[in-house]
């Protein structure tokens, strides 16, 4: 790979993302439902680290496995952050975000879901080199449908 070519923010995120993930979810649903579960992300580069892979397998009590693969990038000339997710609820679609700091990424989606206009913010924290808190709010013509926690622990 040549670094050089590399873009900032770019390197941060494989710096910091890189390796697997011990990870804790907790959904809370509009009807107030609770749902929590577990499991494991690995997230390697690719693209001669010009990108990266994710595989999160989540078990996730009331819904069962939870399997999402997400492919990680920046786009220089828009200046942002891509996120293309594929996941076992049938959600299909990019995130495009930006670092608000040097440990704090927002990502927003937004478009069609199951028929209605819908939004997802996600935002992931850094704490410390190994520990990262994610916050995500989904949103269905305009109203809040889950907000979702996430706890990563760096194995």
């Amino acid at each position: 790979m040549d670094t050089e070519k590399q873009p900032v923010e770019l390197a941060r995120l494989i710096e910091k993302l890189t390796g697997i993930w011990n990870v804790g979810i907790s959904i809370q649903l509009a009807d107030g439902t609770v749902l929590n579960g577990n499991g494991e992300m690995l997230v390697q580069q690719i693209v001669d680290g010009f990108g990266l892979r994710s595989e999160m397998e989540l078990e996730i009590v009331g819904l069962g496995k939870y399997i999402e693969q997400d492919l990680w990038g920046y786009q220089p000339w828009g200046r942002k952050l891509h996120i293309y997710s594929i996941t076992t609820t049938a959600a299909v679609h990019d995130h495009t975000g930006v670092w608000k700091d040097e440990n704090s990424l927002a990502f927003q989606w937004e478009g069609i879901n199951d028929g209605k206009s819908s939004t997802e913010e996600l935002t992931l924290d850094w704490l410390s080199p190994s520990r990262i808190y994610g916050h995500e709010i989904d949103m269905g013509e305009g109203k809040v449908e889950a907000e979702i926690n996430y706890n990563f622990t760096k194995k």
